[in-house]
């Protein structure tokens, strides 16, 4: 976002504030009378994405500590209960709720088996990006879903990969909020070979991609400076193949019985900077306190 201008009546330091070497500290300009007196600065927008698996329970338990620790609800209620219909639950955090969350992970960390990985996702404004969960042990996947009409909708899927397609937007009035927009799509393997014509004239033989967006369950949630989405499973993905399932449970072939299911979260930390200070950023402090993997969402 080249030439993205702040509000004159916005109080602002001399020199980008770094106190605690946090990368979430967005560089601003010394306060000036007009806006035209603001030097252009192209700002640059990254994720940082963690999951975090545990047993089974102790995140989707109603009384999980994590959820009592971030408290920000999406804005819409209705599409807070569409999301739990299909096993789907987001919280918004502000930045003094980092601490709170960490606290609340390492609490976790010693009493039950907690791991993390961490991916680094560059967002494509002309596309969305994708936060990949990993192909999905079982053969032949069935999901059901609420769709817009309110009306349960099964599919089945062959040797599924559900993914996490993430764009987000900013207001000019304010560059210190990041608005993301979260949609599900679950892939399966390219299909045969068909001819498809191309710019310029002739035509190409590609394989046929075979995705479903589940454009009735997207959602937005405006994220503060700072501040981070967390989302993962309802209770009800046990108990029935909902959606949710697909995303935040790791279903052994012995099926969810088996001791070793285990759940997951995400939460998704936006980083505001200017091009600049890219080379400087470092990782968002949600470090996993028993070690961290890097790479493993596969988001691109």
């Amino acid at each position: 976002m080249a030439g993205c201008l702040a509000r004159p009546d916005a109080p602002q330091a001399d020199q980008p504030v770094d106190a605690d070497n946090s990368p979430f500290q967005v560089p601003v300009q010394a306060n000036r009378t007009s806006n035209f007196d603001r030097p252009a600065q192209r700002l640059v927008v990254e994720f940082a994405v963690f999951r975090w698996t545990a047993p089974r329970g102790v995140f989707t338990d109603a009384d999980s500590i994590i959820w009592k620790r971030v408290a920000g609800v999406l804005s819409s209620s209705n599409t807070t209960m569409h999301l739990a219909d299909s096993g789907f639950r987001a919280a918004i955090g502000r930045e003094s709720d980092r601490s709170e969350l960490v606290d609340a992970l390492k609490e976790l960390a010693e009493s039950v088996d907690l791991r993390s990985v961490i991916d680094q996702v560059v967002p494509d404004v002309s596309r969305a990006a994708e936060i990949g969960i990993g192909q999905v042990p079982a053969r032949t996947l069935t999901v059901f879903y609420q769709n817009g009409e309110g009306r349960a909708v099964g599919y089945d899927f062959k040797d599924a990969r559900p993914k996490l397609l993430l764009s987000f937007g900013m207001r000019a009035d304010n560059l210190r909020e990041v608005v993301l927009r979260i949609v599900p799509a679950i892939d399966e393997p390219p299909g045969p070979p068909k001819w498809v014509g191309v710019a310029g004239g002739g035509f190409q033989q590609i394989q046929e991609e075979r995705r479903k967006v589940f454009t009735d369950m997207e959602f937005s949630a405006t994220i503060p400076e700072g501040g981070f989405l967390l989302i993962g499973g309802m209770p009800i993905i046990y108990e029935r193949p909902y959606l949710g399932r697909a995303f935040f449970l790791e279903q052994p072939a012995a099926g969810m019985d088996d001791e070793s299911t285990r759940e997951s979260v995400f939460i998704i930390c936006p980083v505001i900077h200017t091009v600049a200070d890219r080379l400087g950023v470092e990782s968002a402090p949600l470090g996993s306190p028993a070690g961290n993997e890097r790479g493993a969402t596969d988001g691109k």
